[in-house]
């Protein structure tokens, strides 16, 4: 038996969805026929959140083509977006997530390769920018803890801003904590480094959403809650954030939720204006489609 939430967890379902998106007409949409006389038309929000690697496999050497398949899409769309300025913003939001994507360890660059490979002009100046998707950003999806040192160490804006990035789910205004925050288990540490170098536990992005409201993983929570304390920066304020409604609509593990109510997160009252928000009203839809499912 198949329907909409077992299919978005199987390892050969997602390298369809996958190389779909990564193609050059990623902008028609799926198709879900779930029965005789019902068809819909869906775009798969929340998609980066379900990488081909993690899929679940039957025959378990099947991972590694699927692995090897979705590495020559990626490389194709990352090949499409190369020296597009309009496109710079998603191409570094690819590139950054890499490995994350084809399942290998983050990578390790010296500056010169770290700006070659984003397509920086100046690490310097891009360090100094506060919008858009910086080299701190940059450092931060791609999991380079020792650029985000040397960036630090550069006296590089950790405060930035991200434009809205529709495509990958991210309203505009997230900071480097909830880039952070929404690579789950492969977050943590980078989350754990921002939190030293003094980032801010309860940044908002542009609809309200705190950096809890964005983590997919309990470390990430059990990480915000006690480091921003031990260091003596701010606490962060989970009682506050109602962040279960956004955690719903990102389809956060349940790990996730169970923390934030041991941390007294609200279940109920988002006053962020969350049904204001198109992009979160559409993640609410999957969500509620994948449980019901």
């Amino acid at each position: 038996m198949c329907d909409f939430s077992t299919w978005l967890s199987r390892g050969w379902c997602r390298t369809e969805m996958w190389c779909k998106i990564l193609s050059s007409r990623s902008d028609v949409p799926l198709v879900e026929v779930s029965g005789t006389d019902k068809v819909d038309f869906f775009v798969p929000f929340r998609w980066v959140d379900a990488p081909v690697p993690e899929g679940n496999f039957t025959v378990e050497a099947d991972r590694e083509v699927c692995c090897r398949i979705t590495h020559a899409a990626l490389e194709a769309k990352l090949g499409q977006l190369a020296g597009k300025r309009k496109h710079l913003n998603v191409f570094r939001y690819l590139s950054g997530r890499y490995e994350d994507f084809i399942g290998t360890p983050p990578a390790t660059r010296t500056p010169e390769s770290f700006a070659s490979n984003f397509h920086i002009a100046s690490l310097e100046k891009s360090a100094k920018q506060r919008k858009g998707v910086t080299a701190v950003a940059c450092a931060i999806l791609s999991g380079d803890i020792g650029m985000l040192r040397y960036l630090a160490r550069s006296r590089a804006q950790l405060d930035m801003k991200m434009p809205e990035l529709w495509e990958m789910a991210l309203p505009a205004g997230c900071t480097a904590l909830h880039l952070a925050a929404i690579k789950g288990s492969r977050g943590v540490e980078v989350l754990e480094e921002l939190l030293i170098l003094r980032s801010d536990p309860n940044a908002c992005e542009q609809n309200g959403g705190s950096v809890l409201c964005y983590c997919q993983h309990e470390r990430a929570v059990a990480g915000l809650s006690f480091l921003s304390s031990g260091l003596g920066s701010t606490e962060v304020d989970a009682s506050s954030c109602r962040a279960l409604l956004l955690l719903t609509c990102i389809c956060a593990p349940p790990a996730v939720a169970t923390r934030l109510l041991e941390l007294r997160a609200q279940a109920q009252h988002f006053s962020a204006g969350v049904h204001k928000c198109r992009l979160f009203l559409s993640m609410l839809w999957v969500s509620i489609r994948l449980k019901l499912s």
